[in-house]
């Protein structure tokens, strides 16, 4: 690998972490301005205050119920209070934190294409990621979107670096994430399932022997058990039941099961969109909810919560009873989750540019959404398609990610703002395209591939010997 002057390395990197910060904290004082938590947004912020002003996590003069003690993981509502405790109780710190979390998602963007196709299409990567609104839109609002997505493709990068280089450094950082995103968001928990699906297939082609598959995964299981389980056992002790991390997945799944998520909407208007709205005649695809979650009140028939101590339980069991009855409906509504998934934006009350409609700015984003966001869409899949000969072992995170991100919202959401944790690599399969038709194209550019990529290749052919002579013995 060659010498690189560390003052010429750095600059790609800072020029992308200023414009994407410059982007963000623009999207806050324009779109933004003024943005007041709503829903889930003020659900954390409150728990945030709480922790700091009364050092509870659920108030003592509230009703202890399940959802007030371990209804939310911990670590957003921790920041929160952070920087509360350092800054004040206003709502524009937390999000000019996501400024700077986004900015660190697009500088990671940029190396990992660094590692796959070379520093000019990772240059050219990093600032279409900088300037991307799937990758800037919730760094405005106070959920977890952006944290998330930032440590899930820190997690995916660092397993990539472990196949390219076999350094257990990497191994540690990506166990490190599996907990943070887990204390994120309860669903984090299965990036230990991804782990060991990830090892498998490596250990199957040939790309790890026995000793090194075992070792990644007892390394990042281990660490991610170790430090969720605090969290766990202060839950039970709170609670006396074991609940990892948060406990919700009967608000999810009774929300999107039911008659109400199968049929929403019979006069086909959009409700949630205010009728003088300019972006309601700037949209070219008419929403009418259809296959989305709806919060208990919407749900029919109706959830009888106040006659059931365990209402997590009881909504699960519910949703549980419709699936059952509604066999013959659910490849239509997981059908229906599936385009949700895939659809540039369904609705979301709570977003800055919906609090805000009639603003220039948040028309501005608006359009931005509905006609970019295809577009990367279309070159993504050019690239995911384009790079699969060449590049599938190299990209298995990704595509595995991909998988388990899609499959989740198909299961339990059915909702575009589910999709936050996947675009980035949209970017980086968009970058692939990028590289592609550069390599293929444009013969005059000399294609030279990323320094890791080169030794992933010559480890691939070491790591087959070596899986050889350990069948030998």
């Amino acid at each position: 690998m060659k010498n690189i002057n560390p003052s010429r390395s750095a600059f790609a990197p800072f020029l992308i972490f200023c414009l994407a910060c410059t982007v963000r904290v623009l999207y806050n004082v324009t779109v933004a301005k003024g943005y007041a938590p709503l829903f889930d947004a003020q659900n954390y912020r409150n728990i945030g205050l709480n922790m700091l002003y009364l050092h509870h996590y659920c108030p003592p003069n509230q009703q202890q119920t399940l959802g007030c003690l371990a209804g939310r993981a911990p670590l957003w509502p921790a920041i929160i209070a952070v920087l509360a405790w350092i800054f004040g109780p206003s709502t524009l710190y937390p999000r000019l934190f996501f400024c700077l979390v986004g900015s660190g998602t697009c500088t990671m963007l940029y190396f990992f294409a660094r590692d796959l196709w070379g520093k000019r299409i990772a240059l050219i990567t990093g600032l279409l990621a900088a300037v991307y609104v799937g990758l800037f839109l919730y760094d405005g609002w106070l959920y977890t979107e952006s944290l998330f997505t930032f440590l899930q493709l820190v997690f995916c990068y660092a397993l990539f670096r472990f196949q390219c280089t076999q350094h257990y450094r990497w191994a540690v950082i990506s166990g490190i994430t599996i907990a943070l995103a887990s204390l994120t968001r309860p669903n984090g928990v299965a990036l230990i399932v991804f782990v060991v699906v990830w090892a498998a297939l490596l250990l199957w082609k040939h790309r790890f022997s026995r000793r090194q598959a075992l070792t990644v995964t007892l390394v990042n299981g281990l660490l991610a058990v170790s430090l969720i389980a605090p969290w766990t056992i202060r839950n039970y002790e709170a609670t006396h039941q074991f609940i990892p991390v948060a406990v919700g997945s009967g608000a999810v799944l009774s929300g999107s099961y039911n008659d109400t998520a199968l049929h929403p909407n019979a006069k086909n208007d959009t409700s949630w969109m205010p009728a003088n709205s300019p972006m309601k005649q700037s949209m070219w695809i008419n929403l009418q909810d259809r296959g989305l979650w709806v919060s208990t009140t919407q749900t029919k028939p109706l959830l009888d919560l106040e006659h059931h101590s365990d209402t997590d339980a009881y909504r699960t069991s519910r949703a549980v009873d419709w699936i059952r009855h509604h066999l013959s409906s659910m490849p239509y509504l997981l059908s229906l989750h599936f385009v949700n998934t895939w659809i540039p934006y369904t609705s979301e009350n709570g977003l800055p540019m919906v609090q805000f409609p009639t603003r220039i700015s948040s028309i501005i984003v608006w359009d931005m959404l509905w006609y970019i966001y295809p577009i990367i869409l279309l070159l993504a899949t050019l690239g995911l398609i384009m790079t699969w000969k060449r590049w599938k072992q190299e990209l298995l995170v990704v595509y595995l990610c991909l998988l388990l991100t899609v499959g989740l919202n198909i299961a339990l959401y059915g909702s575009s703002r589910f999709r936050a944790p996947i675009e980035p690599f949209l970017i980086l399969l968009t970058g692939g395209c990028i590289w592609w038709c550069k390599h293929h194209l444009l013969t005059s550019w000399r294609f030279r591939p990323g320094p890791l990529s080169q030794s992933a290749h010559s480890l691939r052919d070491e790591q087959e010997e070596i899986h050889k002579s350990e069948i030998n013995l």
